[in-house]
């Protein structure tokens, strides 16, 4: 038994919502458990001089927690979702402009890694940018004994 009461092969109730900040071009909430994770896209917009790609889109991420300022476990979060979605997006069809992607962990129980993926794979999705694949996170544990939990 796990301290949030669910058995070793039980997953997390896992919820979305599309659709949810008004002035982004798309957004999602995903929820895993007590996680959830907002994700707003804006973009393909202009990217600043000094971000320009001349062959690519540029993708940026920021990320920031819900309790106050970013700490270290917010940046690993956020670097997660730029090697993630740098690979996904498709650039290539938009050079010379930035595609934006804010990230915001609203609550963290866990698995924040994979709540802020696919926030961002369902926020994209939504704001109908091209992407060369679809991508969906999970995380798991092994135990000392080799068991997955």
């Amino acid at each position: 038994m796990r301290p949030d009461r669910r058995e070793d092969d039980e997953v997390r109730a896992l919820h979305s919502v599309l659709g949810l900040l008004n002035r982004a071009d798309g957004s999602a909430q995903f929820s895993s458990g007590r996680t959830s994770v907002y994700s707003g896209v804006y973009g393909p917009v202009g990217a600043r001089v000094y971000d320009e790609k001349l062959d690519r889109a540029y993708v940026e991420v920021r990320g920031w927690a819900d309790t106050g300022p970013a700490g270290t476990a917010d940046r690993w979060t956020e670097s997660a979702v730029r090697e993630t979605f740098e690979r996904v997006v498709a650039a290539q069809l938009y050079p010379r402009t930035m595609v934006q992607i804010s990230v915001q962990v609203r609550e963290d129980d866990g698995a924040v890694d994979a709540a802020a993926i696919n926030a961002t794979a369902l926020a994209l999705i939504d704001a109908a940018v091209p992407l060369r694949d679809t991508v969906a996170a999970a995380a798991c544990a092994v135990r000392e004994d080799g068991s997955a939990v």
